[in-house]
C-alpha cells in the first residue's frame, strides 16, 4: 500500500525514520511525542518518577522510566486528547502510576497542566485498552494483569507478528523498507558504539513500521498495543540481546528486500522466540484499590 506524501505541518512531516523531528522541517514548533527526551520545548521534571529496570533490545520498549511522559504535556498547552491520552498510557508503563492507584481527574489535569475534558476522555480510552478500570461510586484505577494474562500477550505476539512480516514482505513500499533498513543500520552502530540508551526508541520504531508495511490497518493497530501491554508488564535483559536482536532485524530486512513471505515470517518467528526468552516480569508494588494518585 503506497504510502501518501505528509501534509505540510503534520507530524509525519516533522520526522525522519526514526519518528524524530527533522532538522530541517522549516516550520512551527513541530510535534513531539510525549517521550521525546530530545523535545527542545519541555520544561525540567517537577516531580521524580518511580524508577525501574531499564527496558531492553528485545521487542517494544518505551520511555525512559527517569523522564515522565507528564512534563511534556505540561510544556506544551496545545497538547490534544489523543497527545493526553499518549502521555498517561506512556506514565502507566512507565510506572509512574503503580497498579491499582486511583487516578484522579483533577490531579492529573493539574499535574499535565490541562483541563479535566481531555484527561477524562483519556481514561475513558484507557479503560477501553485495558490499562484501567472504573469502578461505580469509586473512580478510575490503574489496571494489572495476571501472570496468565502477561503469558497471553507474548503467545498473541507471537502468533500476529510473523503474519505481519509475512504481508509486508509482499505489500511494503520502498520507502518503508528504506526506513526498515536505516533504522537496522542506527542499531548496529548504538550497539558497536555503546549508546544502549537509544536501542529503546529505535527498537519500538523498527517494529512499527514493520506493521506498517503490512498493508493493515487492523493489524497494525493490535500489534501496536500488544508492544504497549508487554512494555508495561515485561522488563528485557539487556545488553545480552541487544547485538543479536539488530542481527536478526538485518536478516529481516533481507527477507523483506526479496520478497520472501515464508523467509521472513520464519525469521521474525525465531526472532520473537529469542527474544522472549530475555524477557521477565516487572516487580511492581501495587497500590491498594482505592488510594488516591
Amino acid at each position: 500500500m503506497p504510502v501518501a506524501a505528509a501534509e505540510p505541518g503534520s507530524e509525519q512531516a516533522f520526522q525522519d525514520a526514526t519518528g524524530q523531528p527533522r532538522p530541517d522541517h522549516g516550520g512551527t514548533v513541530p510535534p513531539y511525542r510525549a517521550g521525546d527526551r530530545d523535545n527542545p520545548h519541555r520544561q525540567p521534571r517537577r516531580t521524580p518518577g518511580i524508577q525501574l529496570e531499564e527496558p531492553g533490545a528485545g521487542s517494544y520498549p518505551t520511555t525512559p522510566p527517569t523522564h515522565r511522559a507528564e512534563d511534556d504535556v505540561a510544556s506544551n498547552p496545545r497538547m490534544t486528547k489523543q497527545q493526553v491520552c499518549r502521555a498517561i498510557r506512556e506514565d502507566i508503563i512507565n510506572g509512574a502510576f503503580a497498579p491499582g492507584q486511583r487516578l484522579t481527574e483533577d490531579t492529573i489535569a493539574e499535574s499535565y497542566g490541562v483541563s479535566r475534558v481531555p484527561v477524562r476522555e483519556a481514561l475513558r480510552t484507557l479503560e477501553a485498552e485495558g490499562f484501567a478500570f472504573s469502578r461505580p461510586y469509586a473512580g478510575t484505577f490503574v489496571a494489572e494483569l495476571t501472570e496468565a494474562e502477561a503469558a497471553d500477550l507474548l503467545e498473541i505476539r507471537a502468533l500476529l507478528e510473523p503474519l505481519c512480516a509475512s504481508r509486508a514482505a509482499l505489500r511494503r513500499t520502498p520507502e518503508q523498507l528504506g526506513r526498515l533498513k536505516e533504522l537496522t543500520a542506527l542499531g548496529q552502530d548504538a550497539v558497536r558504539t555503546g549508546r544502549l540508551d537509544e536501542l529503546t526508541r529505535l527498537n519500538s520504531r523498527f517494529h512499527e513500521v514493520l506493521a506498517e508495511a503490512s498493508g493493515s490497518t487492523l493489524l497494525t493497530q493490535l500489534i501496536t498495543q500488544l508492544g504497549w501491554k508487554i512494555a508495561w508488564v515485561y522488563a528485557v535483559e539487556l545488553p545480552r540481546r541487544a547485538g543479536d536482536s539488530w542481527a536478526e532485524h538485518e536478516h529481516i530486512c533481507a527477507a523483506l528486500e526479496a520478497k520472501d513471505a515464508a523467509l521472513a515470517q520464519r525469521l521474525v518467528t525465531e526472532h520473537i522466540a529469542h527474544a522472549t526468552a530475555a524477557y521477565r516480569l516487572r516487580e511492581r508494588r501495587s497500590t491498594p484499590a482505592g488510594s488516591g494518585s
